[in-house]
């Protein structure tokens, strides 16, 4: 079943009693009565309209949807009227290959199947939304993951602050596993039909290649601190990580082995030779057997035994689950934590960040309300990368662990921030403390009491029992001594032989006051929290935006245009989606975490904790392009349809004409304007491109080699083993990005420039495009109805020109349609050429890098200094030019693209109306009438079955 299916299912079970498109039935009939005087965009039978109007067919259905926006009824119409095309496709058939119809009907017949192709292919791209979830390790990312799932999952152990332990239920790591720190773990839904295996996942292994240099830069690692003994090497270096990391591969290589074997010889052992660029599938009925499968190739603890470890080989996770949250294209990618990202982890994350439909950043709930790290929650590389993408809209802030607060710490801390019935409340609380406190007291004076009595009559007795044995039943005094003591027994009991009752019942429902006051109270804070959480986060975020463009503007120096006068940034705040969450509390609500504590103080609902709030903006984010989707295809079957309706219904009686020659020359000069549009459209996109960002990127590269040298020069002041690693690892390594800092003149200058390129010279030269188009298709239409002598044709009841009008509509949307498509485009263009500029970078320096790694001995940190500013004096201009190039390569085989599209979608535009005004205007003979009346009233049947289908 199509994931998508789970909700549309259930809707359909909740209307068994009426049909699937009742509800848009509903809607056409109340505007139908609403309008019935006006008929331009009156339903079909409308009574206003003449008889011949009433049989006239049209399907313009897609104006009384504009209103719905739940995607599952977009769904349900769309799968209703898609099988229409079974239908239509051999019937078209017939008539494409028919040796007697004219052959304006078969050239048409022919469009239309390929249109019907078209749609068909085009039904079956599955959309893919992204989510990118960025966070530190601890602070509750990958439970938020766990939450959003919402199934039971792999048992982990936990102590809540109270010392309860707690077993949480998850599918994603949270303890310390490097394989699934350091690489993205992608959770997306499994459409697998194995209904006894309904978990999937996937580890893909690193290539011999890349496992191969590898290992030889952790070697060369350990090499370098030139000692034979590991137990010589500190620990916490990197020579020592370096050689553990390749033991627990080989755990059964001695360390003689290791360092005499070459890395190809390694690369092509039987501990690694079966995995290495290969993609492993695990299935399982159940979330802790798949984990269970997964942990010998993620999980990087110590072992004891011979065991290769296989974490270091692993590319990437993919785990499929039937989630719901994800049952609609989804995708969670939990991405390395970005304040822990080293370069190598940053170049990972930016490239599923480049995928991303939203960018999800975690941080918990204490540092984000602290004013002093709340502008820490979301780093400088992380906002620069979003501009560069033009991808704020995508951000989301989620505060985690919003259960994490006790009353007494939360009455400190916010307690100058805390409404006059919340500090009302508190001191309800600590009166009625008082007051338990008191009556505690008193009992336990009473109890006391008692005691002593109980102790002295024992002592009594025992004397009178030594001085004589009893053979009588026992007296008064004794069975008084029974009865007090059997009395404060039943104290607990049975209250109404205590004295005290009263106090005791006083006591209970004082504390039961309190404890619901405690309640309301917790419930109070964390609201306030939360509050005051949003606040601090759109405040730091206002103010970290406009810090970045004023950085931007001001090393732009004065080249790029001022971006502060185009943002409101309390606005680009607003509208960034804030949650606070408790995936905790949410878990144990869900029955998800097995222990003895299943409190949940401050947490009346699930809505409390806001995972159903995140679950619902995750599918949020699928909507705009499931209906999309839907839309597109509709319209280009309405168009089909309607494109058949004019030829079918068309009678010599009804429509006026116009010479065939004559028609064939005004659409041949038509499609001509209109495929210039295109041209002149993709002509201005390569000329904005080259004005308004590649004079300033060859000005900037300029300086850039201006830069290298002094640049190169600086390298040489950090400490030299971390120089070297860095030169082993092909400039990268830790925080370092050799490649990144000779970039930085380029970079850091032209942020600014890049992000108001795409972000209005692209769209005015297509906002331009959609204008001049859509008026060309007009000006067409009323070219040809002044052919037809018709002047207000707009109300001309003929019925061809009727449904011609509707088309031109139809085309008329298509275009601005394909001015947002052709956005997108760009959108996609933008992300990839702004990565292209370090790759010819880093393949300049490599054999430079390498080279200096390699020396050793007296005098090489001298001569490793010397050498890499040699080597980047001699290429830093080709270095850079090749750099600036590939962003115009990148950017421009983007655009290149765009165009092939927009001209594709154009000329099928321009064939679909020269087929509907040849057709339905130009003279014919009857005897051509005569012999497609067969095949008409055949083509009529269908698109009055399909018409039923519209209503």
């Amino acid at each position: 079943m199509d994931p998508s299916q789970a909700v549309v299912e259930v809707k359909k079970e909740q209307h068994d009693d009426i049909k699937p498109d009742a509800p848009f039935k509903e809607e056409i009939k109340v505007k139908g009565e609403q309008h019935e005087e006006v008929t331009t965009d009156a339903p079909l039978n409308a009574r206003s309209r003449s008889t011949e109007q009433c049989a006239l067919l049209t399907f313009s259905y897609m104006e009384k949807m504009r209103r719905v926006k739940d995607p599952d009824l977009w769904q349900l119409f769309y799968q209703k009227v898609l099988p229409l095309l079974d239908g239509l496709q051999p019937a078209c058939e017939t008539i494409s290959s028919s040796r007697k119809l004219q052959p304006a009907l078969k050239k048409a017949a022919a469009h239309w199947l390929d249109q019907i192709s078209d749609l068909r292919d085009q039904a079956k791209r599955s959309h893919r939304t992204v989510i990118g979830v960025l966070g530190n390790t601890g602070d509750g990312k990958s439970s938020t993951i766990n939450a959003l799932l919402d199934e039971e999952r792999y048992d982990r152990t936990l102590i809540s602050q109270d010392g309860t332990q707690l077993i949480i239920l998850s599918l994603l790591p949270t303890n310390c596993m490097r394989a699934c720190t350091a690489v993205a773990t992608e959770v997306s839904y499994n459409n697998d039909e194995d209904e006894e295996n309904p978990y999937r996942a996937e580890v893909e292994f690193i290539s011999r290649e890349e496992w191969s240099k590898e290992v030889n830069i952790l070697l060369m690692e350990f090499f370098a601190e030139e000692t034979d003994e590991r137990n010589d090497l500190d620990p916490e270096s990197d020579a020592a990580k370096a050689l553990a990391k390749v033991q627990a591969v080989y755990p059964s290589l001695s360390l003689e082995d290791l360092t005499s074997s070459t890395s190809a010889q390694l690369a092509t052992h039987p501990s690694v030779n079966h995995l290495l660029g290969t993609t492993m599938t695990v299935k399982s009925g159940n979330a802790q057997d798949i984990r269970e499968q997964l942990e010998p190739y993620v999980d990087s603890n110590d072992k004891d035994d011979e065991t290769a470890a296989y974490w270091p080989l692993v590319k990437v996770v993919r785990i499929f689950t039937k989630a719901r949250v994800l049952a609609n294209g989804v995708t969670i990618v939990d991405l390395p934590g970005h304040q822990d990202w080293d370069a190598a982890r940053a170049a990972v994350a930016s490239e599923y960040i480049k995928c991303c439909s939203g960018v999800w950043v975690v941080a918990p709930i204490n540092r984000a309300v602290d004013n002093k790290t709340a502008k820490d929650i979301m780093s400088n590389s992380i906002k620069r990368q979003l501009k560069l993408d033009g991808a704020f809209s995508a951000l989301t802030i989620i505060c985690s662990k919003t259960d994490d607060m006790t009353l007494s710490t939360g009455i400190e801390s916010m307690k100058s921030k805390l409404d006059k019935d919340t500090k009302a409340a508190w001191g309800r609380v600590q009166a009625l403390g008082r007051r338990t406190a008191a009556l505690e007291k008193e009992l336990m004076v009473v109890r006391g009491r008692r005691k002593t009595s109980r102790a002295s009559t024992s002592s009594l007795d025992t004397g009178r029992t030594a001085k004589r044995a009893r053979t009588k039943p026992p007296g008064k005094q004794v069975e008084r001594a029974m009865f007090d003591s059997s009395s404060e027994l039943a104290n607990d009991g049975v209250v109404d032989c205590d004295p005290n009752a009263e106090k005791h019942e006083e006591l209970a429902e004082l504390k039961e006051e309190k404890r619901e006051l405690m309640d309301e109270v917790h419930a109070r804070l964390i609201r306030r929290r939360n509050q005051l959480c949003r606040d601090a986060v759109r405040k730091h975020l206002a103010k970290g935006f406009k810090d970045l463009d004023r950085q931007d503007s001001a090393n732009a120096n004065g080249h790029g245009q001022a971006d502060e006068e185009f943002r409101d940034y309390d606005e680009m705040s607003a509208l960034t989606p804030i949650f606070c969450t408790s995936s905790l509390v949410y878990q144990k609500m869900q029955g998800l975490v097995a222990g003895n504590d299943d409190e949940t103080p401050g947490f009346d609902t699930e809505q409390d904790t806001e995972i159903p709030q995140l679950q619902a903006h995750a599918q949020k984010l699928t909507e705009e392009l499931r209906i999309a989707k839907y839309q597109e295809i509709l319209n280009s079957i309405c168009q089909i349809l309607n494109s058949i309706a004019i030829w079918a219904q068309d009678t010599a009686e009804t429509t006026a004409t116009i010479d065939g020659e004559r028609l064939k020359w005004m659409l041949a000069r038509f499609n001509a304007d209109l495929n210039g549009e295109v041209e002149d459209c993709r002509d201005k996109l390569h000329v904005a491109a080259e004005t308004g960002l590649y004079e300033e990127m060859k000005r900037l590269s300029s300086a850039a080699s201006r830069a290298a040298v002094p640049t190169a020069i600086g390298w040489g002041n950090m400490n030299f083993s971390t120089l070297k690693a860095t030169f082993r690892r092909g400039g990268i390594w830790k925080m370092n990005n050799f490649n990144e800092d000779l970039l930085r003149p380029i970079t850091d200058n032209l942020t600014e420039t890049w992000a108001n390129f795409f972000r209005f010279s692209i769209p005015g030269v297509l906002d331009n495009f959609s204008v001049s188009a859509t008026h060309r298709l007009g000006v067409f239409h009323e070219d040809v109805m002044k052919q037809l002598g018709i002047q207000d044709y707009d109300h001309d009841e003929s019925p061809a020109i009727v449904q011609l009008s509707r088309q031109l509509d139809l085309h008329k949307s298509k275009v601005v349609r394909l001015a947002a498509q052709s956005r997108m485009g760009v959108d996609e263009a933008q992300k990839d050429a702004n990565r292209a500029l370090t790759t010819p970078v880093a393949e300049a320096m490599a054999l430079g890098y390498e080279e200096c790694s390699q020396m050793r001995g007296k005098g090489s940190v001298k001569k490793a200094k010397a050498k890499i500013e040699e080597y980047v004096l001699n290429r830093k201009v080709k270095m850079f030019r090749d750099a600036i190039g590939n962003v115009k390569d990148v950017l421009g085989d983007g655009l290149k693209m765009v165009g092939e599209d927009m001209a594709a979608d154009i000329k099928n535009i321009g064939v679909t109306m020269e087929g509907d005004y040849m057709l339905a205007l130009a003279e014919k003979q009857e005897s051509a009438r005569l012999r497609e009346q067969a095949s008409k009233r055949e083509m009529l049947k269908f698109v009055e079955h399909a018409a039923e289908q519209f209503r």
